[in-house]
């Protein structure tokens, strides 16, 4: 009884093809399996052989009571040689139950190209042209590469290093699209703001993307039509048309740059974002409330808000501001006019309401408002702290101040000052915000200057001596030259400090002398009823009659 004797080829590793991110390998678990048209694959020998191996230089496995199944396709038997040899040129395994001959033939994922991963066998052969052609007409891959240029690869293989051999090629689809933007910057809302203490400010949303003009948008990518491919087995492969981002809006142009079409901003504005169009507002409009879902808002030009501010969120206008639903607790600022037509009410914490420009309100209720025009309020003003840099006027609907601060430079015109209960209520007029502001910042250079000042005495009583203060001159004369020049330049320094907080002792003593200079005479009205407990003051009268 004879046995048959293969190699060992576990069907646990059969053959793949992987992709990794459109770069084609092929997994060859034993590459000594490449085989050639007539190289054997399983030899018959006489059982009892002891210490023999198979051709391929693995392990043989003797297996007396199973029959050997084979593709008949590709592997014949050699009676002559009692072996199994192969019909075509692969790689010998398992495949299954049978032991096969796979051919290297890989695809990229659209079968648009084929490539024949060319390896020597066992005794250095290369595969010939006739036998790649061969394979080719066996796979039945019609887009193949000419014959010329085939040869012309083929030798550019090298025995012991896998050559990858394109051995046919279709037509790539192309799949069409409108003309569209590829946005550049990042029009995702965040879901907060990291801080520098570690926590999340969840009112940070950065939600309104803003732009200037002339600013990089993005890249225009003009409109494609589609083209359907074919595959090297001669198959149509189908394409689509369809849109891949939003198409050119308002307030945009293209520049040609580095050869390509950048569009950039016509204006200053904010990034308006559909999923058909991208364009550029100038005037910012939100339809609904400034929450969690928008976060705090800054912005170059006008805002108009539909709905209201809620507690603790703040809206920044670099230009006009209004707001249509009230507003609970929060910081509004304006560079031009603001009008608020559901009111403003405040919580007492760090809510403020600073205007540019003149302000129209329906009520203010608890809040600390600054303005530095005019204001208009419809119905009341209810223990509140405001400034007004220009004239007040409370005349429509109840025209009604209670309690806290009224302040005003020109004029305060109200139906009704105070109530019964005997709230306190004071009426200032004849203040100047700039005035005021003015004084602040002057005050606050001095602080900085004589911060300086002391600063640089100190570290120079550290480097010298504070033996240098009292008889400068002795004291540089004795210190040797290198150090001479330094401890002048410092001495200078602290003197010309000490001549600008001077300086502006004496502006700032001059301007309190002086007060704020009206070419008007401040004047408050109350048209209907003064009830007790309310205070009219002027100080800038005050400030005359000293004078």
């Amino acid at each position: 009884m004879q046995d048959w004797y293969y190699i060992k080829v576990g069907p646990e590793k059969p053959f793949r093809v992987l992709y990794e991110e459109d770069q084609i390998k092929l997994s060859i678990p034993y590459p000594q399996n490449v085989v050639l048209p007539g190289d054997k694959i399983v030899v018959q020998e006489i059982a009892g052989t002891e210490n023999d191996t198979a051709r391929f230089g693995e392990p043989i496995e003797k297996n007396p009571h199973r029959s050997i199944r084979f593709d008949e396709k590709k592997i014949y038997i050699n009676t002559s040689e009692k072996s199994l040899n192969s019909l075509v040129y692969g790689y010998a395994g398992y495949m299954g139950d049978e032991i096969s001959v796979i051919s290297p033939v890989i695809l990229n994922q659209k079968k648009t190209k084929a490539w024949l991963i060319v390896v020597a066998n066992r005794d250095g052969k290369m595969p010939t042209l006739d036998q790649v052609l061969s394979i080719i007409s066996e796979e039945r891959l019609l887009s193949f590469i000419s014959k010329e240029k085939l040869g012309s690869d083929l030798s550019k293989a090298e025995a012991g290093k896998p050559y990858k051999l394109l051995i046919a090629e279709g037509k790539e689809p192309l799949d069409g699209y409108p003309a569209y933007v590829e946005t550049e910057i990042k029009v995702e809302k965040k879901a907060g703001t990291l801080k520098e203490d570690g926590t999340i400010d969840f009112k940070e949303r950065q939600s309104i993307v803003e732009v200037h003009k002339d600013m990089e948008i993005g890249i225009f990518h003009p409109d494609q039509k589609n083209e359907n491919g074919r595959d090297v087995y001669g198959s149509e492969i189908e394409t689509v048309f369809e849109p891949r981002g939003p198409v050119l809006g308002e307030n945009l142009y293209l520049a040609e740059e580095n050869g390509k079409q950048v569009v950039k901003s016509k204006v200053n504005g904010y990034v308006y974002l559909t999923k058909r169009s991208i364009s550029i507002r100038e005037n910012l409009e939100i339809n609904g409330d400034i929450d969690y879902e928008i976060g705090n808002v800054k912005f170059l030009g006008d805002i108009t808000i539909k709905g209201g501010v809620i507690n603790g969120f703040e809206v920044y206008s670099f230009g006009s501001m209004t707001v249509h639903g009230p507003c609970k607790g929060a910081h509004l600022f304006s560079s031009k006019d603001m009008t608020l037509k559901g009111g403003a009410i405040g919580d007492g914490k760090e809510d403020r309401i600073k205007v540019m420009g003149n302000l129209h309100a329906a009520y203010l209720q608890n809040a600390k408002v600054e303005v530095m025009g005019d204001l208009t309020v419809d119905d009341y003003i209810y223990n509140s702290e405001v400034y007004c840099n220009g004239s007040v006027e409370i005349t429509n609907k109840k025209g009604l101040v209670v309690g806290g601060i009224l302040a005003a430079k020109r004029k305060i015109v109200v139906n009704e000052a105070g109530n019964e209960a005997c709230m306190p209520t004071k009426f200032i007029c004849g203040i100047d915000l700039e005035f005021s502001d003015k004084m602040e910042a002057k005050k606050k250079e001095m602080e900085g200057l004589v911060e300086r000042r002391e600063k640089l005495i100190s570290q120079a009583k550290h480097k010298f001596s504070p033996l240098m203060f009292r008889s400068p001159k002795e004291y540089i004369q004795r210190m040797e030259k290198s150090q001479q020049m330094l401890a002048v330049q410092v001495l200078q320094q602290i003197s010309n400090l000490g001549k600008s907080i001077l300086a502006l002792e004496t502006e700032i003593d001059k301007l309190e002398k002086n007060g704020p200079q009206f070419d008007f005479k401040p004047e408050v009205k109350i048209l209907k009823k003064k009830h007790n407990c309310v205070v009219i003051d002027y100080p800038s009268l005050k400030s005359k009659e000293k004078t």
